[in-house]
């Protein structure tokens, strides 16, 4: 593999999946990567995985419009899109098989929250006088977050959608004007961002924690843009902060604490704008010229997978456990011909989903861990 990072450590010795491995220089790989293929187009990204194996995201077909695909023991299916629409996008499945994202008419805004069941799809609607909504997470029970307009189309809210109903979960603080939920467990805890502006990624967010109606403030690792992307059964939760050295770092929320994860020390230039590609983020967040991380998913045990900039410039997926970040691209058999990018969701099985470039093509992958 071209360019590939060399690990920072000798040896480092960690529990995965109840088996011991060593990570080092040279080492067999101690995943299985499976390329996803495309829905007869160029290009593909995988954004959910579930604890069955089955993976959403989404792909371009043939005549290169993107539509939503479910993946599942080697077939990719085509989930199409909302009647009358021609763009469709999967963002996350749960464990019954149930896929959540959105339908546009151009592949842009305006978006309508959409979810595949049972072989249909389901218009979610939106909030009392609103008209637009997009959905991010959905969990076991079947309830599913997002984001959607407000009376008069004038502002966008989190909201979270159950048995045919929309609620509107409010904003963090009063001003703001956007709020989105990202990410749901089966304790109805709600993960996302707010925001006194609307925009995607907005100039000023803060990560909250809805529950029982509250929203409570994540903090922040360093100034004023903070995001939280996913939560797992434990409540802990994760995304990315400002840290003080002014890069973007991932983080991991416990309990009133967010912690740093860290990155593989390398610095984004004004060539390389960070997140022109990501199941998180529609658009870049610019060249922030420091240090990157962003955490994008966590499974129930504690183990977090998201991407980072190497030192070559190049944004690599990253799996952090116990205080360890590790670069896939490492960890993947040698001479692969991958560059992994994103890694964008984990099962609690340990396998990974996400995208990276392969023949010069953007493509899905899945990440197998090999046991011993």
């Amino acid at each position: 593999m071209e360019n590939k990072l060399m690990l920072r450590f000798a040896a480092v010795t960690a529990i995965f999946l109840g088996h011991s491995w060593i990570l080092a220089k040279g080492q067999t790989a101690t995943y299985s990567i499976t390329d996803l293929g495309t829905l007869g187009g160029a290009t593909s990204t995988a954004c959910g995985i579930n604890d069955r194996g089955q993976v959403a995201g989404n792909s371009a077909i043939a005549s290169g419009e993107l539509h939503a695909f479910l993946w599942d023991g080697g077939t990719m299916t085509d989930l199409g899109t909302l009647p009358g629409r021609a763009f469709s996008g999967a963002r996350f499945i749960n464990n019954r098989g149930q896929v959540v994202g959105s339908s546009s008419p151009g592949g842009g805004p305006p978006f309508e929250a959409a979810l595949w069941e049972n072989g249909g799809v389901t218009d979610l609607g939106a909030l009392p006088g609103g008209s637009r909504s997009f959905a991010i997470g959905i969990n076991n029970r079947g309830q599913v977050v997002g984001g959607a307009r407000t009376a008069g189309n004038l502002q966008v809210h989190a909201f979270l959608w159950q048995d045919g109903e929309m609620k509107d979960l409010g904003v963090l603080q009063p001003g703001d004007q956007q709020s989105v939920a990202r990410a749901i467990n089966s304790h109805d805890q709600v993960v996302g961002n707010s925001s006194l502006m609307i925009g995607d990624p907005a100039p000023a967010n803060r990560a909250f924690l809805w529950q029982d109606g509250t929203m409570t403030d994540l903090g922040t690792l360093s100034g004023n843009w903070v995001i939280a992307f996913g939560i797992n059964e434990r409540g802990q939760a994760v995304g990315g902060s400002f840290a003080a050295n002014g890069g973007l770092h991932a983080f991991l929320w416990q309990d009133g604490v967010m912690t740093d994860l860290g990155t593989f020390g390398g610095t984004s230039n004004a060539s390389q704008p960070v997140l022109t590609a990501s199941c998180n983020l529609p658009a870049h967040l610019g060249t922030l010229g420091s240090t990157f991380s962003l955490a994008s998913g966590i499974n129930d045990r504690g183990q977090v997978v998201g991407r980072s900039i190497a030192a070559n410039g190049e944004d690599h997926a990253f799996l952090w456990y116990g205080g360890v970040m590790l670069d896939l691209n490492d960890a993947i058999p040698s001479g692969s011909g991958w560059t992994l990018t994103e890694a964008a969701s984990i099962n609690d099985t340990g396998q990974i989903v996400g995208f990276g470039f392969i023949t010069g093509q953007t493509h899905a992958f899945l990440l197998t861990p090999i046991k011993d």
